[in-house]
Formats: C-alpha cells, sequence, structure tokens
C-alpha cells in the first residue's frame, strides 16, 4: 500500500476528530471555548493541507511503505503510554499523571538526560498549571494527592 493513502486517511481521521472537538468546544460557556475552536480550526485546516500536498505527490510518484519493527513498537508502547495518561486524569489527577508522562515520553522519543527531563517536567507542569487557573479558568478534576491528604 502505498505511504500517501496512509496518509490522506490519517489526516482525514485528525480533520473529523478536530470538527468533532470543535462541535463540542463551541458550547463551552463564556469565553472559555475560543483557544480550543480556534485550535481545533488550525488542525482541521493543516489536515486539509496535509490532504492537498499529499495528493500532489501521489500524481509524481507512490511511495512504498517501509516498517521499521523497532519504530513500530516504539510507537504502538507510546500511543499506549498516551491512552493511559488519559484514562489518569481522573484517578489520580491532570498534574500527577503529566508529571509522569512528560518523562516516561522523553525517554521514548530518545532523551536520555535526567538532569535536564525532571526540572523542565516540573517548568512545564507550572505554566500548565497558570495556563488552566488564570488563563482558561477551567477547573480540572481534584488530584488524588489532594484527596488523600483530606482522608488523614
Amino acid at each position: 500500500m502505498p505511504k500517501q493513502y496512509i496518509e490522506i486517511l490519517v489526516a482525514l481521521l485528525i480533520a473529523i476528530i478536530s470538527a468533532w472537538g470543535m462541535t463540542d468546544a463551541a458550547q463551552y460557556p463564556g469565553e472559555s471555548s475560543y483557544v480550543p475552536v480556534v485550535v481545533l480550526s488550525l488542525s482541521i485546516l493543516l489536515s486539509v493541507v496535509w490532504i492537498g500536498q499529499t495528493v500532489m505527490s501521489l500524481r509524481h510518484c507512490a511511495e512504498t511503505l517501509s516498517i521499521n519493527r523497532l519504530e513500530m513498537v516504539r510507537f504502538v508502547i507510546f500511543v499506549s503510554i498516551a491512552i493511559i495518561y488519559g484514562c489518569c486524569f481522573y484517578l489520580i489527577g491532570f498534574f500527577t499523571s503529566t508529571l509522569f508522562m512528560v518523562p516516561i515520553a522523553a525517554t521514548l522519543l530518545g532523551y536520555r538526560q535526567w538532569k535536564v527531563l525532571i526540572p523542565t517536567s516540573i517548568v512545564f507542569l507550572i505554566i500548565l498549571n497558570l495556563v488552566f487557573s488564570l488563563m482558561l479558568k477551567t477547573p480540572l478534576p481534584p488530584e488524588l494527592l489532594f484527596r488523600l491528604k483530606d482522608l488523614f
């Protein structure tokens, strides 16, 4: 199967998911819908551009898809961890999940400098907290650590 057909399928899937998310985000109260709608609109636009470029490259010559087994295993592990990460939002909390996900994802992508990775993850969490609490004013699921503190 030519690589371009897979790219078209993935770009179409991204555009459909983005459109579905945009219709959901448009119903958010007040100005909280602005950022998600803009980001998802850009995602749809980029998907359409991606489809166009792929169709143009398909006219010239079809590329065969070569799959490296190690890269495929890393991809499956990365997608699995991303799904687990999304499921953990309500179990252990957004920030706790992110604190674990960022170093794991960076390690899977080949980054090995832990002295830089850990502070970067913490700074990333601080920025995320500022974005969600101050700019978007969006409440996130409660953190497990804070719920456990209330038990004792």
